[in-house]
């Protein structure tokens, strides 16, 4: 009778032991605990809303809240410093734009490189477009270049900022055209303030980012000539692509994505991959999303850091054809 006792207490000891296992492994699942996404973008910035939209529809898909923080400054490197200053364990992502890693290496001195991060996805594209004063003669991307190369003193084009995406976007198109002579391009720190100038008549025309000009095209005082995506906005839907306007190649957009630490644990990295996947093909996120007048663009983490390298590459390239004067 002891023995048969001894052998059902021993039973139960047995079960109670791999119950406590079983819990201790599910409670150790990631994501256990909440997990951190730092914008690079100022708050009530597009990086700061996609990325608390981002967090607010991932409850859908974990367990644990995201908690979203801003560091600011840089051109978002004070945001990458930060991040690179916390433990590598999966639980901090970072939303960066594009630009930290193509243009702006070629004009900053930076001791990070793209295979540096684990990429999770992309997510929100931030277009550029060609645009002119309604009153101007342009009504082509091809007029400007045509143009510019018979007036004298060529012509004036205000960006964004200096070796910015926009900016080398322009020079792309200026080099095809046989124009690095003939367009002037004036960076003047902001696409709102590029608008300004366009709208003032202080240059011929601007290339910057759609949100910035659709109230002014429903006005009717800025007229779109074309866009440097891969493809028409479906915000501007009758504006031609400069592929379109037969500028080869000349497909320019930054986008803002979601890295990781490289040595975090696969496991984690791919159940942010998995995520992060799911929540920017939510119906959910994308009404939203276009309601505040974003650009949804999922890219796979293969496909995001591809497109990096094939920009760098180019963006090295074009800010040697910066002409200074």
């Amino acid at each position: 009778m002891f023995s048969i006792k001894k052998s059902i207490l021993l039973i139960v000891f047995i079960l109670f032991a791999i119950l406590a296992v079983n819990c201790n492994i599910f409670a150790s699942e990631f994501p256990n605990k909440p997990i951190t996404l730092i914008v690079s973008h100022p708050a009530g910035g597009i990086g700061y809303i996609a990325c608390h939209l981002f967090a607010d529809v991932a409850k859908k898909y974990l367990d644990e809240k995201i908690i979203v923080i801003t560091k600011e400054g840089g051109a978002s490197a004070v945001a990458l410093s930060y991040f690179d200053s916390t433990p590598k364990d999966g639980y901090t992502v970072l939303e960066a734009p594009s630009g930290l890693f193509t243009s702006q290496p070629h004009t900053t001195e930076y001791d990070f490189t793209i295979e540096d991060y684990e990429y999770i996805a992309g997510m929100i594209d931030i277009p550029i477009v060609v645009i002119v004063r309604s009153e101007s003669p342009f009504k082509s991307l091809k007029d400007i270049t045509e143009v510019a190369k018979e007036q004298p003193g060529g012509l004036i084009c205000a960006t964004t900022g200096s070796g910015g995406i926009p900016h080398l976007g322009m020079i792309h198109i200026a080099a095809l055209s046989d124009n690095l002579e003939n367009i002037i391009v004036v960076p003047t720190g902001g696409s709102a303030l590029a608008v300004q100038q366009c709208l003032g008549g202080h240059v011929d025309f601007a290339v910057v980012h759609p949100s910035d000009i659709l109230q002014h095209v429903e006005a009717g005082t800025i007229r779109p000539l074309a866009v440097l995506s891969e493809k028409r906005l479906e915000i501007l839907p009758d504006v031609p692509t400069a592929v379109e306007e037969g500028f080869d190649d000349v497909v320019h957009s930054g986008w803002l994505f979601l890295l990781a630490h490289k040595d975090a644990p696969e496991e984690h990295l791919d159940k942010l991959k998995e995520v992060s996947k799911k929540v920017l093909h939510d119906e959910e996120f994308l009404e939203k999303a276009e309601k505040a007048g974003m650009t949804v663009n999922y890219r796979s983490p293969e496909e995001n850091k591809k497109e990096l390298e094939r920009l760098y590459i180019l963006y090295g390239e074009l800010v040697k054809m910066i002409v200074v004067k």
